[in-house]
């Protein structure tokens, strides 16, 4: 898959029927019946409402955004949904812990595709071999998103015992949280500040010697080109795009691109 693709879509749908509430969040996000608005189609969908915790407009960017990328390195992850809340939807709602959060999030949220037959990672259970070559993928994808809300305390990844799928990306990007002259000039290094989040990964101590797979995800990197950046524009709900923080996310992939073969070494002596 490819957002690059003419025929990829971010689904619009609108949410028809609320459920249970994830308490394993801090923005506690809601299980939803929804009906794509294209196609008709009913499903179940996880919506992380506008009015819980995080759920700024840069947060809704970031967390597609981290989707498209890791769609485009062949990274499974939960397909990203727009899920529309509106006052009739909210109307049924009334006796529910979310009714409040829901009736302040009217309009476009962001959600995703809910798996219901998929579980948490544990972080006791050790990682089959078909898991161990795409967490690979997964842990070079994080230091390149520099995301540092998968860790032990909080996986974030679901797997259904032969693959690993990936979600929640609202906190990625850390490196557009810190002030421009107190950045990493040369991330691809990975300096003291990344290693204090780094070695807190939930994969890092499973991947100890594990790097098979490091050429193979520095390869694809050349796929987030222009063309992907701009189809990826295209596609987020316009009043969700910050310009100022997608122009930096961008800067910085395209570095990490061009000294990708410096990233790669560097990875593999972290995991050595």
């Amino acid at each position: 898959m490819s957002i690059k693709i003419p025929d990829f879509k971010l689904d619009y749908v609108f949410a028809i029927e609320g459920h249970e509430e994830l308490g394993n969040s801090a923005n506690k996000p809601v299980i939803v019946t929804a009906i794509n608005k294209e196609t008709g189609v009913r499903s179940d969908y996880v919506v992380k409402l506008n009015a819980s915790e995080r759920m700024h407009v840069e947060a809704r960017m970031l967390e597609i955004l981290g989707a498209f990328i890791a769609i485009e390195l062949k990274i499974p992850v939960v397909v990203p949904a727009v899920i529309e809340i509106g006052q009739d939807f909210c109307a049924t709602l009334i006796g529910k812990t979310y009714f409040q959060k829901a009736g302040e999030s009217l309009g476009y949220n962001v959600g995703s595709e809910y798996r219901s037959a998929l579980s948490i990672l544990a972080n006791n259970i050790p990682l089959t071999e078909s898991q161990e070559k795409i967490a690979q993928h997964i842990f070079a994808f994080d230091l390149l998103i520099e995301n540092v809300d998968r860790n032990n305390d909080k996986p974030n990844m679901l797997t259904d015992g032969h693959t690993l799928i990936v979600l929640d990306h609202e906190l990625g990007f850390g490196f557009m949280r810190v002030l421009p002259f107190l950045r990493n000039q040369k991330p691809w290094e990975l300096g003291e500040a990344e290693l204090q989040w780094i070695t807190k990964h939930c994969l890092y101590n499973r991947l100890k010697g594990k790097v098979s797979e490091l050429d193979s995800f520095c390869e694809k990197l050349v796929t987030l080109d222009a063309e992907f950046w701009d189809r990826a524009k295209s596609l987020i709900p316009p009043e969700w795009i910050v310009d100022d923080l997608f122009n930096g996310i961008k800067k910085h992939i395209e570095a990490m691109i061009i000294n990708r073969d410096e990233f790669k070494k560097n990875v593999k002596h972290l995991l050595a």
